[in-house]
């Protein structure tokens, strides 16, 4: 095509399937046709807003004055010697003209909108071809690579461009005449965030300023006031500039900016911390919150409670915690406190075997709070085994002490708790993602009502009471809602023990009742001794240590008003947690949960003191198990809810 014709332009809209009402495109795509002149036929396009002209043989921009919406005009490889004709084109954003024939730079300075300007391999020479450019005060990106640039006083004319963020000017000879061209560029346009072929950053301006302002501070002293543009050109070009001031000077900046990244780094680093240190301490209030011994503390108790426990790890490495397999809790050690499971989950063995039915607690359980309760220590009675990559934190006896002192009436209610504590129902020891209460007709089997009772879903509220708070059957294990069954076979079909009844849950009671037995008998055959011998050898052990592993253990005579205890078997405690095949309670009717009153606590010293908190252990744990069997039957201590620690998978 040698002329542009309307219908040439038609037939390349009906191509680029476009309008074929021209004043519909808003882009025009006419380059590489080989025409010579724009034709007055492009008047109509009136909506073009991009107009390719690329690779034509234009040699002026003419006939663009009716489209007043274009932004964009690509006219590089053309034959244009001048920027003439966009007299109309007030809001023209970006004007590529690259690989022309342009002498001087002109006729732009109205284009107030005008953004970016390319006029690289062009025959540019002098700062007067260039001196337009201080009229074109919107301008931020600037081509000038591959002129004929030789004069070191256009840098002067890019200086007094106030937005001129990108420039690219290699390729001019005035490159190799300006000293330190790179610094210097960056110190007189120092509005610059790009030159040439890489960014100019922060760090690089601040020290290039640093650099300008020391080597020419003579210029600054004797004329008065700061380093400007112009002081930094006379110093450079009279050979003042002092270099070794402004060499120490770059390095000192050099040496300030890498103290503030590192404090930088640091406050970064601390306020993580500290959010995960908030996360993880409202976790932990959430879960002490539902611990017995805790029930009735108010809500700032419990937060400083959970502080103390976020900031107390049991792993040594403040930012690692256990790995896979590594002993968190060795058998034999003091067990401290209450251990909280923050990630992942551990496992209990002995002797690098599971016990416990391997037993394994996750993340929001926790273990060894019956060592809060009792005066003397605890020791573990196995391995605390990371069975992944877990963290652990600790709350300290002397930590519960400390802030129950500090808050009116904690110790009372620690005190009423106590006895409650160390008969704790493990459906209360649950995982965090428990606590999220998702409701759903298939998994949610147990309610709780304001007075901390269960009820079924299938029976009726006594007396029109409001339903409590649902939670899923998976807090609770398999035998959690069993009673130990009675060895009559007659008795069996009246176990009842929370309205339920069913095929199913008779086959769990019976199967249940059997491994009991049958465990029962095995550790009496291996221990090689009678019932009644192991009766009497734990009564007597009981009487020599305090620890709670033997005060709960089997009871009694027949002179005391105890139940017969037959199907319990008394081990070992694991940090104050009562394993399934080790502990079983007789079925026994009798009243409900015995009253605490007679915890009447008696003013004390707190831990701050020399005594450890009488008041706290003004009982012993003796009396307090002897008061809760003696106010009713033993079987009712547990008739708010009995589990294992299976029930923690």
């Amino acid at each position: 095509m040698a002329e542009m014709t309307a219908e040439a332009i038609q037939q390349i809209t009906k191509e680029m399937k476009q309008y074929n009402t021209p004043s519909l495109n808003d882009k025009l795509y006419l380059h590489f046709k080989g025409w010579k002149s724009i034709e007055p036929c492009l008047k109509e396009y009136t909506g073009v807003k991009a107009l390719w002209l690329e690779g034509n043989g234009l040699d002026a921009l003419q006939n663009l004055d009716e489209m007043k919406e274009l932004r964009c005009l690509y006219a590089q490889q053309n034959c244009l010697t001048d920027l003439s004709g966009l007299e109309g084109n007030l809001i023209l954003d970006s004007l590529n003209v690259a690989n022309n024939s342009i002498r001087t730079i002109s006729h732009i300075s109205h284009l107030t909108a005008l953004h970016t300007l390319q006029v690289a391999n062009n025959r540019l020479c002098g700062v007067e071809d260039i001196e337009h450019l201080r009229e074109c005060p919107s301008i931020g990106v600037l081509d000038l690579q591959n002129n004929k640039l030789e004069d070191p006083a256009c840098l002067e004319v890019l200086a007094a461009m106030p937005v001129l963020r990108v420039l690219q000017i290699q390729g001019n000879p005035l490159t190799r005449k300006i000293k330190h061209y790179r610094k210097t560029v960056i110190a007189r346009c120092q509005e610059l965030t790009y030159l040439d072929d890489r960014p100019v950053f922060e760090d690089e301006r601040r020290t290039t300023r640093a650099w300008a302002e020391a080597g020419a501070a003579h210029k600054a002293e004797e004329e008065g006031g700061a380093v400007t543009a112009v002081m930094l050109a006379e110093a450079l070009a009279d050979w003042s500039f002092q270099m070794d001031k402004a060499h120490a000077a770059e390095k000192a900046e050099r040496l300030l900016i890498k103290e503030e990244k590192e404090e930088k780094d640091r406050r970064n680093r601390e306020a993580f911390q500290n959010m995960l240190y908030d996360s993880r301490m409202k976790r932990i209030a959430h879960v002490l919150a539902n611990v017995r011994l805790f029930e009735g503390l108010p809500d700032e108790c419990l937060m400083e409670l959970a502080a103390r426990c976020a900031s107390n790890p049991v792993h040594t490495n403040q930012v690692v915690g256990f790995a896979k397999e590594e002993v968190c809790l060795a058998s034999g050690a003091t067990v401290e406190g209450l251990y909280l499971v923050c990630k992942g989950k551990v496992q209990f063995s002995r002797q690098g075997k599971a016990c416990y039915d391997g037993a394994t607690l996750h993340a929001g359980q926790y273990f060894g709070e019956n060592s809060i309760c009792t005066t003397g220590d605890t020791t573990a009675a196995a391995d605390v085994v990371a069975k992944d990559y877990s963290e652990l934190y600790l709350l300290t006896k002397d930590d519960v002490l400390d802030v129950a002192d500090a808050h009116e009436g904690a110790i009372d209610i620690l005190q009423g708790n106590r006895g409650s504590a160390l008969r704790v129902q493990w459906y209360e020891c649950r995982p965090f993602r428990a606590y999220e209460l998702l409701h759903s007709t298939n998994s949610f089997i147990v309610e709780r009502d304001g007075q901390g009772k269960r009820s079924q879903p299938g029976e009726e509220e006594a007396g029109g009471s409001v339903p409590g708070e649902k939670y899923p059957i998976e807090w609770y294990g398999k035998n959690e809602l069993a009673k130990s069954v009675p060895e009559s076979a007659e008795d069996e079909e009246e176990i009842n023990p929370y309205g339920r009844t069913g095929d199913l849950l008779k086959d769990e009671y019976k199967d249940q009742w059997e491994r009991v037995q049958e465990n029962k008998r095995q550790a009496l055959a291996e221990a090689g001794v009678t019932e009644a011998e192991f009766i009497a050898n734990a009564d007597a052990e009981r009487k020599k240590a305090q620890p709670l592993a033997s005060t709960c253990g089997i009871g009694g005579g027949d002179d005391d008003d105890l139940p017969p205890l037959e199907d319990v078997v008394v081990g070992d405690v694991e940090a104050g947690m009562p394993p399934l095949e080790d502990v079983r309670v007789g079925e026994e009717e009798g009243g409900g949960v015995p009253p605490l009153e007679d915890a009447d606590p008696r003013e004390g010293q707190g831990v701050n003191g020399a005594a450890p908190s009488p008041k706290f252990y003004q009982s012993t744990d003796e009396q307090i198990i002897a008061d809760v069997v003696k106010g009713g039957n033993a079987v009712e201590c547990v008739e708010e809810g009995f589990t294992d620690v299976n029930s923690l998978d």
